[in-house]
C-alpha cells in the first residue's frame, strides 16, 4: 500500500506542474485577437500558441465550437486518445465520451454548463480509439473574442486512470477496515473481550474501549492502572507477575492466567489474560500484547463442579459402603474413606495403582471372572464372605460392579460398590430359628388348646358349664399371651404408640395436636418412641405446658422422599407453659431421649429451649423396615 500511496504524490505533483503550463497556454487560447475578429493572429503567435499546446502532452486539449464539433485537437489528445488531428475536425467531440454519458445527454449538459458559466467539469470516463475506456479528470471553459461574444469551448482532459483506481482502491480499503474493526469491535462484545498493551518502561495500559464494561466501570469511563488493581483480590498482581516470570525462565514469550476480580458493585466476575511479551535488544521485557476475556461462566461452573464432588465425596464418606471408581484398565481413579479404611491405605496410596496391587494377587485371581464381565459393561452382583485384612473380623460383603459407559455406549470401568450385610445375614439366620421356634410354640398352644378342651368337657356335667369353663380358661391363656406379646413386641402403627403413651395425661381433653400419617414402627422404634413420649409426657405435666390450663402439646411427624432417600421428621413441640430456659445440666430423662430415640432410629434427636416451649425434632432415615400403613 505505501508504494501505491507515494506513487499518488509524485502523480499528484507532476498534476500540479503541468496544470500551471496548461493555464498559459489556455489563457493564451481565450485571450481575443489584438485586432478586428475576423482578422487572423500572426503567423509566429499561432507557431507559439501550438508550440505551447502541443508541448503539453500529458493532457489532451482539445477545442470545439459551440454546438461540440471539433476545431483543435492537440499532440496530447493524439497520444492520449488515439486518433489523429485529420480523423477528428469536424467530429463531435461526444465521440470520445463513453456511450452511456451520450445516452444521458451528459456531454450535452456539460457543455451547455460551460457557455453559461464560463467552467464545467469533467471527471468521468472516456474512449479510446481502440475501444478501451480510461478516466479522465478536466474541465472545458468557454472561449470569447475580444467583444466577449463566445466563440467556442476548449476542453482540456488528462488520463488519471491510476490515480482513480488508487482512491477507488484507498476509499474501499478505508472502508473495509472500517467494517473489519467495527466487526473486530463486536465480536470483542459478543466474546466479552478486550484488546490490551501495557508499556512496561512507562507503566501505561492502552486497551480498547470495552474494558470499562468488562471490569463493570461506566462505558465511558478509562479506568486507570490503580482503579483496575484496586479490583484484585491479596496477592493477585504477584501471582500475574510470577506467571509472566515463569514463561521467559521456560524461554517462552506467551503466558496465561486466571483470576477472579472484585467489580466496583462488589461482584466477583473470572478473567483470563492472555498475552506476548516483547523483549529489547538486551532481552528485557518491555511491552506486553494481549487480550482479557470474562470466564465468569466457567469459573461459577468449575467452582459449582468442584462443590458438587466435594458434597459427592462427603455423602459417599457417609454411606456404610466401601464405593470404588476403577478405569478400563483397572486402575483405581476414585476410593471413598470406608475403602480406605477396609484395605488400611490412604487414597493416595490406591489411586493410580492397578487393583492387583492393592487387593491382591490371591483375591485379584478368585474374582477375575466377575471383573471380566464388568470390564464387557455387565452389571455383576455377589456375595463374597471376606476377613477384613487389619482386624481379622469374617464379614460378608455384597458386592455390585456397576459398568461406567460412554455416550457411545461403550464400558470405560466400573464403580464398585460393597455392603457389608454381616448383620442382615445374621438376621436372616436369627429369623430362620424364630420361625421355627414360632412353629414349635404354636403346635404346643394347639396342644394345650386341645388339652384344655379335653379335660375341660370330660370332666364337666353339663355343655354350659364345660363352656363356661372353657371360656375362663382361654381368656386366663390370653392374658399370658398378652404378657409375651407386651415384652416381645414386633411393631406397632405409630398413632397406637403416640395415643397410648398420652393417653394417661388427657388425649381427649384438646391440649393435644397429633398430626402426621399413619406408618408401621419396627419393634425397636416402637419401643424408643414410647419411652420418649412417655418421658416428655410426664416432664411436660410436671415442668412444661401440661402444667399450666393454657397450656399445649403438638406432635407431629411426616416422611419426605421416597425409596432410600427418604427422611423420617418428628416432632413435639410445647406451647403455652410457663416460660422456658435451657437447664445448666441434664438429667437423665433428656440423656436418655437423645442417645435412644437417635440411636434407635440411626439418627438425631435435638432438644431446643425455645421461650415458648420445650421442642424435640427427630430427623432419622426412613427404615427398612418401618413401611407406609
Amino acid at each position: 500500500m505505501t508504494s501505491i500511496e507515494d506513487r499518488l504524490q509524485e502523480v499528484l505533483a507532476e498534476n500540479a506542474r503541468l496544470r500551471d503550463r496548461l493555464e498559459l497556454a489556455e489563457a493564451r487560447l481565450r485571450a481575443p485577437a489584438l485586432d478586428a475578429p475576423e482578422q487572423s493572429p500572426a503567423p509566429a503567435a499561432a507557431d507559439d500558441y501550438r508550440s505551447v499546446l502541443d508541448s503539453a502532452t500529458d493532457y489532451a486539449i482539445v477545442a470545439t465550437d459551440l454546438a461540440g464539433d471539433i476545431t483543435l485537437w492537440s499532440e496530447g489528445a493524439r497520444l492520449i486518445f488515439g486518433w489523429d488531428a485529420a480523423e477528428m475536425l469536424g467530429r463531435s467531440a461526444d465521440t470520445l465520451s463513453a456511450p452511456e454519458d451520450r445516452a444521458t445527454g451528459q456531454c450535452e449538459h456539460e457543455r451547455q454548463r460551460a457557455i453559461l458559466s464560463g467552467r464545467a467539469a469533467m471527471d468521468r470516463w472516456f474512449v479510446r480509439r481502440n475501444g478501451t475506456r480510461f478516466w479522465a479528470s478536466g474541465s472545458q471553459v468557454v472561449q470569447q473574442d475580444r467583444a466577449s461574444s463566445r466563440t467556442g469551448l476548449i476542453i482540456v482532459l488528462r488520463d488519471l486512470t491510476l490515480q482513480h483506481f488508487v482512491e477507488q482502491s484507498l476509499e474501499t480499503s478505508s472502508q473495509v477496515l472500517e467494517e473489519n474493526e467495527q466487526r473486530l469491535r463486536a465480536s470483542l462484545r459478543a466474546g466479552r473481550m478486550v484488546v490490551w498493551e501495557y508499556d512496561i518502561l512507562a507503566r501505561q495500559l492502552s486497551p480498547s474501549p470495552e474494558l470499562a464494561l468488562l471490569l463493570g466501570f461506566p462505558a465511558d469511563h478509562r479506568p486507570d492502572l490503580d482503579e483496575i488493581r484496586a479490583g484484585y483480590l491479596p496477592g493477585e498482581s504477584e501471582r500475574l507477575s510470577e506467571t509472566v516470570r515463569a514463561a521467559l525462565r521456560r524461554g517462552e514469550r506467551f503466558f496465561e492466567h486466571e483470576l477472579r476480580y472484585v467489580r466496583p458493585d462488589g461482584a466477583i466476575s473470572g478473567l483470563q489474560a492472555r498475552g506476548e511479551v516483547f523483549l529489547d535488544a538486551d532481552g528485557r521485557p518491555v511491552r506486553v500484547v494481549g487480550v482479557l476475556q470474562d470466564v465468569t461462566d466457567r469459573l461459577l461452573t468449575q467452582d459449582r463442579l468442584r462443590r458438587n464432588e466435594e458434597e459427592m465425596r462427603a455423602i459417599t464418606n457417609a454411606l456404610p459402603v466401601f464405593i470404588a471408581r476403577v478405569d478400563a484398565n483397572g486402575i483405581y481413579e476414585y476410593v471413598n474413606e470406608n475403602y480406605e479404611v477396609w484395605y488400611g491405605l490412604k487414597a493416595a496410596a490406591m489411586v493410580g495403582r492397578h487393583m492387583r496391587e492393592v487387593i491382591g494377587e490371591a483375591l485379584y485371581e478368585a474374582r477375575l471372572e466377575h471383573f471380566a464381565k464388568a470390564f464387557a459393561g455387565e452389571a455383576v452382583v455377589f456375595d463374597a464372605a471376606q476377613t477384613d485384612p487389619w482386624r481379622g473380623r469374617k464379614q460378608v460383603l455384597e458386592t455390585h460392579y456397576i459398568p461406567r459407559r460412554r455416550p457411545d455406549g461403550r464400558a470405560e470401568g466400573f464403580f464398585i460398590l460393597a455392603i457389608d450385610v454381616t448383620g442382615r445375614k445374621r438376621a436372616e439366620d436369627d429369623l430362620r430359628l424364630v420361625t421355627h421356634e414360632l412353629q414349635h410354640r404354636v403346635k404346643n398352644t394347639l396342644a394345650m388348646v386341645q388339652a384344655i378342651a379335653s379335660q375341660t368337657f370330660r370332666q364337666a356335667s353339663d355343655v354350659a358349664s364345660a363352656r363356661t369353663a372353657f371360656e375362663a380358661r382361654l381368656a386366663a391363656l390370653a392374658d399370658v399371651y398378652d404378657s409375651l406379646v407386651h415384652h416381645n413386641w414386633r411393631g406397632a402403627p405409630i398413632h397406637t404408640v403416640v395415643e397410648g403413651a398420652l393417653a394417661p395425661h388427657g388425649l381427649g381433653s384438646g391440649r393435644f395436636r397429633i398430626d402426621g400419617p399413619e406408618l408401621a414402627l419396627g419393634a425397636r422404634h416402637t419401643l424408643a418412641l414410647s419411652l420418649a413420649l412417655h418421658e416428655l409426657a410426664t416432664n411436660a405435666a410436671k415442668y412444661g405446658a401440661l402444667r399450666e390450663e393454657s397450656g399445649r402439646v403438638d406432635v407431629i411427624w411426616r416422611v419426605d422422599g421416597r425409596s432410600e432417600e427418604a427422611r423420617f421428621h418428628f416432632k413435639w413441640q410445647e406451647s403455652g407453659g410457663p416460660p422456658v430456659t435451657a437447664p445448666s445440666t441434664f438429667g437423665f430423662g433428656t440423656r436418655m431421649i437423645e442417645r435412644t430415640l437417635g440411636g434407635y432410629f440411626d439418627g438425631q434427636a435435638v432438644f431446643s429451649y425455645d421461650t415458648g416451649g420445650v421442642c424435640l425434632k427427630l430427623e432419622a432415615p426412613w427404615p427398612d423396615a418401618a413401611r407406609n400403613a
